[in-house]
């Protein structure tokens, strides 16, 4: 299993200082430059920062090679792949969000590996909207 990169301002500290509920993340095949987008909890039961405790445990997100099993055979036969968080979120409601559109917007592309879209979102509203457009935003930047 390789170790996860982090894109840029992010890193292993980051995800667990207790601030971050959930990620979206990409694994890249540089080989065939196909990519999968995805989204992970970082503790067991917890989906809002704000409930996450000194007794919270991590959800294997360290390990985790994604729910795809497309992807995940991809990993066993043993195609050159990159691991990459993205960025992380306070709620997995926020974090799904982010998963769903990154996931749309790349649906199309001739070298995306996502079959489906299983994610039932709540739009954001007001500053929370023009917060997650910037993240999107920046996301994309380092997608592209």
């Amino acid at each position: 299993m390789v170790d996860w990169l982090y894109s840029p301002d992010w890193s292993e500290d980051d995800i667990t200082c207790g601030r971050y509920a959930g990620f979206v993340y990409v694994f890249f095949f540089p080989d065939t430059e196909e990519k999968y987008i995805g989204v992970k909890q970082i503790y067991k039961g917890i989906k809002d920062a704000k409930k996450i405790k000194e007794s919270s445990k991590e959800n294997g997100w360290r390990e985790y090679k994604t729910s795809s099993k497309r992807v995940q055979d991809m990993i066993d036969s043993g195609m050159n792949y990159t691991r990459t968080i993205l960025w992380a979120f306070p709620t997995m409601t926020e974090a799904n969000y982010a998963e769903a559109m990154l996931i749309m917007i790349h649906s199309l592309d001739y070298n995306i590996l996502n079959m489906a879209m299983m994610s039932k979102c709540r739009l954001p509203k007001g500053e929370q909207q023009r917060k997650m457009r910037g993240i999107i935003q920046t996301i994309e930047g380092w997608l592209n």
